[in-house]
């Protein structure tokens, strides 16, 4: 009718939820216009192998290798005399249907989106170098004694694929797939390195185990570091002090302690490690801290975002930190996580 005004739909943000979903949407429709990454494709062939086999042997334990043992420090220090099956099957272990398919979806936004641009024999190569590198550190470490599986390979990977950030089009789809913007799935890679760390099971999420992930994240950062775009794009920022200094907090600090005047006690991370932490503070610490990669990630997009999110966190922990089986009076990291609460919120 004359006169009458046609409304436009909003245009489709990056940062929202129906962002997300559509641009996840248009990857698996981008995927399958490309060719299969062989070595993605057949490593996550092979560990559902591995998950399907371990349902007929009900001698296997989680997390432990299928068909072989794990990998020991002697086994990389001497590979000529080690076990070729340690070598080539430690990485395929025993895993739930929920872990593996976490997993798998992992390999194929890699495999689709990385592996496809750097080519097979470049992205082998690089797998095999972070994987057995990453083994060496954490062993040589002593954070385990036999080294399994590929989930910290997949950790090792996501800053090297974030920096290298490939960009999917959304040119030559439908009109109700495609969305205003390039689409990175280096952010989806990340949101399922934090559901990794975050659905861990409760008896392996320990200080070591926590450690061995920001390894695996602190080898790949290593390939990055000696990129001079990446410190001209990482100014120096506020909220990322306060992030490390939370995470400094958790793992050093003391949270109670024999008397208020006194500053021995444990850490929240030495109560994790001891098992002697009320269920409530366990989670609020194991969700922050997993989330701990995108939030220094991500600061620069939601920093609002981000300091509610500590903010609530920190109040939280000061309320749940009371619960505590061990609890006597407020320690140092008490005191520190209230003021890093108001900190959050007001700077």
């Amino acid at each position: 009718m004359a006169g009458e005004q046609i409304k436009k739909e909003d245009p489709i943000e990056p940062i929202s939820i129906q962002g997300f979903v559509n641009s996840s949407f248009l990857m698996l429709h981008i995927f399958k216009r490309r060719p299969a990454p062989y070595i993605s494709f057949t490593t996550a062939m092979i560990m559902w192998a591995g998950v399907i086999y371990s349902l007929t042997n009900d001698e296997l334990e989680p997390g432990t290798p299928v068909w072989s043992s794990g990998l020991s420090f002697d086994n990389i220090l001497d590979p000529f005399n080690a076990d070729i099956k340690a070598w080539l099957l430690h990485p395929f272990v025993v895993l739930s249907f929920t872990r593996a398919a976490l997993l798998g979806t992992m390999f194929l936004v890699i495999g689709y989106c990385y592996e496809f641009e750097l080519g097979m024999i470049p992205f082998f190569i690089l797998f095999s170098i972070f994987h057995f590198g990453v083994a060496a550190a954490i062993l040589w470490l002593g954070l385990t004694d036999s080294y399994c599986g590929l989930e910290y390979t997949l950790v090792a990977l996501a800053p090297i694929f974030h920096f290298r950030n490939p960009i999917l089009r959304s040119d030559g789809m439908g009109k109700e797939l495609r969305v205003p913007f390039g689409i990175q799935p280096r952010w989806h890679y990340w949101i399922l390195v934090f559901v990794q760390m975050l659905t861990l099971d409760d008896e392996l999420w320990t200080p070591n185990n926590v450690t061995a992930y920001f390894i695996a994240m602190f080898a790949g950062s290593l390939v990055i570091f000696r990129e001079p775009l990446m410190w001209k794009n990482a100014p120096p920022n506020f909220l990322i002090m306060k992030l490390i200094l939370f995470t400094l907090t958790c793992v050093f600090l003391p949270i109670t302690t024999p008397s208020i005047w006194e500053f021995k006690g444990p850490s929240l991370f030495g109560l994790i490690s001891a098992r002697s932490i009320d269920y409530g503070t366990f989670w609020i610490v194991k969700a922050l801290i997993s989330f701990l990669p995108l939030a220094l990630l991500g600061n620069r997009y939601i920093p609002g975002i981000i300091s509610g999110i500590y903010a609530v966190g920190c109040g939280l922990l000061v309320m749940h930190a009371m619960n505590i089986p061990v609890w006597s009076a407020p320690g140092p990291a008490f005191w520190a996580l209230m003021g890093m609460g108001f900190f959050f919120t007001r700077y």
